[in-house]
């Protein structure tokens, strides 16, 4: 059975842009469009691209993030029912669930864009981005990526930018448990006609 059909490829990608404050990472959440929810930069994948190669692809075209930019690999993984996906069983009957690799991507506030795939976006905290996003596959990449990154940080300056041992709360189980506001101002740009090309990124080893 080939892995990809009609030019598409069998496997989902997330991206979650962050960027880093004074009181830690906060991370980008758009609204989609058609059913209004917020959750990050996802779509998929196209005949031969790598997951990477996918990631930054949605990047550029549905947040406007282009350029050379690292991008963090992330071991949660997801999968999805194909037929949620694309409506049918696009890569065979034998194929019934795809894989969804996460990915984050640093971000400032002045380069996101938006798609039409998507009415606004902000900025959220991660105990306010747990609260906002439908899926628990969102939940556990934004989990991951936080850790990572304040640990990151930790590590290579030797000083604790924020404190790195603070508690954070968990997410909660089911989405709307808790009301949330965006930290950060929301963009109300129109789409751009044609979305940018990705430029090669690095992906950053962590």
């Amino acid at each position: 059975m080939s892995d990809s059909a009609d030019g598409r490829a069998a496997f989902q990608v997330l991206v979650l842009p962050y960027r880093h404050t004074a009181q830690g990472p906060e991370y980008a959440l758009f609204r989609r469009a058609d059913v209004g929810y917020w959750q990050g930069v996802a779509g998929g994948g196209e005949a031969g691209e790598s997951p990477v190669q996918a990631a930054r692809r949605e990047s550029a075209e549905e947040a406007g993030l282009v350029g050379d930019r690292e991008f963090v690999p992330l071991d949660a993984r997801a999968t999805i029912p194909v037929v949620d996906v694309t409506g049918e069983f696009t890569w065979g009957s034998d194929v019934l669930v795809i894989p969804e690799y996460a990915f984050g991507v640093r971000a400032e506030d002045t380069e996101v864009t938006l798609s039409h795939e998507h009415t606004e976006f902000a900025w959220f905290t991660l105990a306010d981005a747990a609260a906002a996003v439908r899926w628990d596959s969102n939940r556990t990449a934004l989990w991951e990526l936080d850790h990572r990154l304040r640990h990151t940080a930790a590590q290579r300056s030797g000083v604790h930018p924020w404190p790195a041992d603070a508690p954070v709360a968990r997410p909660p189980t089911a989405p709307g448990d808790h009301p949330t506001q965006p930290t950060g101002r929301r963009s109300a740009r129109a789409p751009q006609d044609a979305s940018p090309e990705p430029s090669t990124a690095s992906t950053l080893q962590l």
